[in-house]
């Protein structure tokens, strides 16, 4: 009688639920990352996730106007908090997340990661924003007690169907693992509280069907309808208190601790001030790796829905950054310190190398051998001798942005191809950009660097300075040449922000003229530039 009950409760709530689509414009662009689990210090791979990110931020930012808001943090409660601290055998959870919170925030601050807070759960605002989002999910009928049995995976966080576990053998023993992750799995039965995301299976079936564009890349829009169609059943979102302590109680049950992935997820509402400000809610984009998937494309929407809230706008999926082929992670001990690799590179030499080698579809290997080899080709003796060859003094030497010259040297083969491969970069970008394909993106803009070194070598500027009859060609070379640096480091600029505004500056382009409309190259007689004055800050690529 009582499942009969909850089962009408849920339907009729189901009727009450529309899925919003018309969002406000004014409000600002919404960015997200996933927040990092703290069992362990940050490796590339959560570097990767910021850094597309935060390209992303930036690019918005050029390219709308508006104020982008992006949030990251850490998550901090969970089995494995309480599994590492019986590991150091004198660390408090409190004392653990301390410690490795303050690492992401530094990997934050040293790649230049633009977020606008640093959320962590174990603050008081969050527990306050998870307790209210419970409630209201619990108060519209869809959590209910009941009991579980099945299987758990305590690396992954997360409750393992039947069908997703398998039996391999590791070091001569049997065991069961998820098929999903590879890692170990147990059978736990407990009492605990689940949320009804039966119920909810047309709706979200309904939602990824209206719109392709919710989840990118292709494929792994293709994996969520695959996961959608094969059917979902009710999930718990609470432990027993007596086997994970270290979370945020129950509200009204102090034997019950909630779940660790419906309080993580919560913590997009919590960087908003949810519930007391939630104005500019929905995410406009959350970047996310593709094994945490199902929490956002399936879990999170479900629990939104049911809290009447409007879903995400754009989910963006990226793979994973492999070391010899396996998955990065501590149990393997094949992590690679992102600060370790700074010390030998740079921070924006690691940025640069990381979002031009990554690829969100699949998974890209990482390679301590390839990343000079990539910075040196690509931004010392590409980018960084464009700019040397034309604004040195023995060619250069007013020291100047020319002038717009005349129109006449643009009818001219050479220049006319490089105008033209000039000119359509920006859409290039914008449509690569707007995927988070930031590789492609780079590799446009690599290859009309290397036109540029082209044109630059086949005019052979330093014997036209030597000549008073071609110093109107050479003007037309070095105008070229610096409307390429320009568009280029403009278009850079998502990617490695400070030393792409330090050739900016280099070229004196005001800070008003560094978003997106200023990326298309000036050839035009109509809209001719007056002489421009080099800075005189030394810089080297």
């Amino acid at each position: 009688m009582n499942c009969l009950f909850r089962e009408q409760r849920l339907f009729f709530r189901l009727l009450d639920i529309k899925l919003l689509k018309h969002y406000s414009t004014n409000k600002p662009y919404f960015v997200t990352t996933p927040i990092f689990y703290v069992n362990a210090e940050p490796h590339v791979g959560h570097l990767y996730t910021l850094l597309v990110a935060d390209a992303m931020k930036r690019f918005q930012t050029m390219i709308t106007g508006k104020q982008v808001l992006l949030s990251t943090g850490t998550d901090e409660h969970g089995l494995k908090v309480i599994q590492r601290v019986a590991e150091s055998h004198s660390l408090k959870p409190i004392e653990l997340c301390d410690k490795t919170s303050v690492k992401f925030k530094e990997l934050c601050s040293a790649f230049y990661i633009s977020n606008d807070d640093f959320m962590r759960t174990s603050e008081q605002r969050h527990k306050d924003a998870v307790t209210e989002f419970w409630n209201k999910i619990y108060r519209n009928g869809f959590i209910y007690k009941d009991s579980y049995k099945g299987w758990y995976c305590s690396v992954d966080e997360a409750f393992v169907t039947e069908l997703n576990v398998t039996e391999v053998e590791r070091d001569g023993k049997i065991i069961k693992v998820s098929l999903e992750s590879g890692n170990p799995v147990e059978w736990f039965e407990e009492d605990n509280y689940k949320f009804a995301l039966s119920a909810f299976q047309e709706k979200l079936l309904k939602w990824v069907l209206s719109d392709p564009e919710i989840v990118k890349p292709n494929i792994f829009y293709n994996n969520l309808l695959d996961e959608l169609n094969h059917g979902l059943t009710d999930v718990s979102v609470s432990r027993p208190k007596s086997r994970v302590y270290w979370g945020i109680d129950v509200p009204g049950d102090d034997t019950q601790t909630i779940y660790v992935w419906f309080d993580a997820l919560v913590n997009y509402l919590t960087f908003l001030g949810y519930p007391d400000n939630c104005s500019i809610w929905p995410p406009d984009c959350q970047i996310i790796g593709k094994d945490i998937l199902k929490f956002h494309a399936i879990y999170w929407p479900a629990f939104l829905m049911a809290a009447d809230m409007q879903l995400p706008k754009r989910i963006i999926c990226h793979s994973h950054w492999l070391v010899e082929d396996l998955k990065m992670s501590k149990s393997r001990g094949n992590v690679i310190n992102p600060f370790t690799v700074m010390d030998k590179c740079t921070s924006e030499g690691l940025r640069y190398y990381l979002l031009r080698q990554g690829v969100p579809h699949s998974d890209t290997s990482f390679s301590e051998v390839q990343l000079p080899r990539y910075l040196n080709a690509e931004l010392a003796d590409n980018y960084g001798n464009l700019l040397s060859r034309c604004l040195t003094k023995t060619i250069n030497k007013q020291q100047v942005y020319p002038s717009t010259p005349c129109v006449d040297f643009f009818s001219n083969g050479d220049f006319k191809e490089l105008i033209t491969s000039l000119d359509s970069l920006s859409d290039l970008c914008k449509e690569h950009y707007s995927n988070a394909n930031f590789y492609l993106g780079i590799e446009a803009i690599m290859s009309h660097l290397r036109k540029s070194n082209d044109f630059v070598q086949k005019h052979e500027p330093w014997k036209l300075v030597k000549c008073n009859d071609k110093l109107e060609k050479l003007n037309a070379v070095i105008y070229c040449v610096c409307e390429t640096l320009r568009v280029c480091s403009l278009l850079l600029q998502p990617i490695i922000p400070v030393l792409s505004n330090k050739v900016l500056s280099k070229l004196s382009i005001p800070e008003e003229e560094r978003d997106w409309k200023y990326t298309k190259p000036c050839f035009s007689s109509e809209s001719k530039r007056e002489p421009r004055n080099l800075s005189e800050e030394k810089f080297i690529v």
